[in-house]
């Protein structure tokens, strides 16, 4: 597990850096999908966990990362959707 993390952490400057929208200046974190694919499953699961919490973080009430992106993530949908549809609450509405 150690080891995972660790591959993890050392990824992450890989796969996502911080950024700037050209329109309006707003920070966002950007990483590509290509890479994400290299990890491995656990390695997976502990990088969109880390990603998500990064995205939607939140210092004084202002999200630090209004835009979270995946690069060419549509290309193959259903892990997202996946990982949503498990740890995400869902409204019964």
């Amino acid at each position: 597990m150690i080891e995972n993390v660790y591959l993890c952490e050392r990824r992450k400057s890989e796969i996502e850096s911080d950024g700037e929208y050209t329109n309006g200046d707003a920070t966002l974190i950007p990483t590509y999908y290509y890479q994400f694919l290299r990890l491995s499953n656990e390695n997976i699961h502990l990088f969109l966990n880390y990603f998500f919490n990064r995205v939607y973080r939140e210092t004084n009430q202002r999200a630090q990362y209004p835009i979270g992106l995946i690069d060419d993530g549509t290309r193959y949908l259903p892990d997202l959707v996946d990982y949503f549809s498990v740890n995400i609450y869902k409204n019964d509405c």
